[in-house]
C-alpha cells in the first residue's frame, strides 16, 4: 500500500479539495482529543494520565487520517486506537507502563498492518473491538464497573450502532454530510466516553 495513497476504509462523507477533505469527520475527531487535554490537569492518577493521552494522540491521529484521507493518515488513526485499547486492557494490572502499553498497542497495529499487506483488507475494527471486549469483560469480572463505567459503555454502544449505520451506508447523503454524520456523532459519543472512563478511574 502507498503510504499517501487512499485508505483501505470508507465511510460515507465525501472527500472535499483542500485542508480538511471531510470536515465532520475531521473536526469531531479533535473533540476526542479535545477532552484528554481539558481532564489532563485535573489527573490524579497515573491511570487517569495516560487515558488522557491516549485520547490526545487517538483524537489527533483520527483528525489527520479524515483530513488527509490517506493510507498514512489510517495507519496514525488506528495507533491512537490501539493505543487507547492497550490502556484499557492494561488498566487494572501492575503493568501500566509505557513498554507493555506500547508493546501490546505496537502488535495489534503490526498485526492489522500485516493482514492488509497479504490479504488488502483492514482487519482493525475486529482487533480494536477484540481488545476492548477482554477490557470490559475484565473489568466486569473484578466488580470494579461503576455508574460511570456503565455509562462509557452506553455512549460507546451508541456510537458504534451509528457508527455502522454510517459505514453501511443504512444512513448515508456523501454530498451533504460535512456538518454531521454518523461517523462524526461516532467521535463525539467516544468523545463523551472518554470522559464518563475518567471519572470511573478516578480515585474512590
Amino acid at each position: 500500500m502507498a503510504l499517501l495513497g487512499p485508505p483501505t476504509i470508507t465511510f460515507c462523507e465525501n472527500n472535499l479539495p483542500g485542508v480538511l477533505a471531510q470536515p465532520a469527520n475531521s473536526l469531531s475527531s479533535f473533540a476526542i482529543a479535545a477532552v484528554g487535554l481539558a481532564l489532563w490537569r485535573a489527573s490524579s492518577t497515573n491511570l487517569q494520565r495516560w487515558l488522557c493521552t491516549t485520547a490526545i494522540v487517538t483524537g489527533v491521529g483520527s483528525g489527520l487520517y479524515h483530513a488527509s484521507y490517506t493510507y498514512l493518515g489510517q495507519i496514525l488513526d488506528n495507533a491512537g486506537m490501539f493505543l487507547l485499547a492497550a490502556v484499557l486492557v492494561l488498566a487494572r494490572t501492575r503493568h501500566l507502563r509505557p513498554v507493555p502499553v506500547i508493546g501490546l498497542a505496537a502488535a495489534a497495529l503490526g498485526s492489522m498492518l500485516l493482514a492488509v499487506e497479504l490479504t488488502g483488507k483492514n482487519p482493525n475494527s475486529f482487533l480494536f473491538g477484540g481488545m476492548l471486549f477482554v477490557a470490559i469483560c475484565y473489568e466486569l469480572s473484578l466488580r470494579k464497573a461503576t455508574s460511570w463505567y456503565w455509562g462509557a459503555l452506553a455512549a460507546f454502544g451508541t456510537g458504534l450502532f451509528v457508527w455502522w449505520l454510517d459505514l453501511s451506508g443504512a444512513w448515508c447523503d456523501p454530498a451533504t454530510f460535512h456538518l454531521v454524520n454518523g461517523h462524526a456523532i461516532w467521535h463525539l459519543l467516544n468523545a463523551g466516553a472518554i470522559a464518563l472512563l475518567w471519572r470511573h478511574y478516578a480515585p474512590k
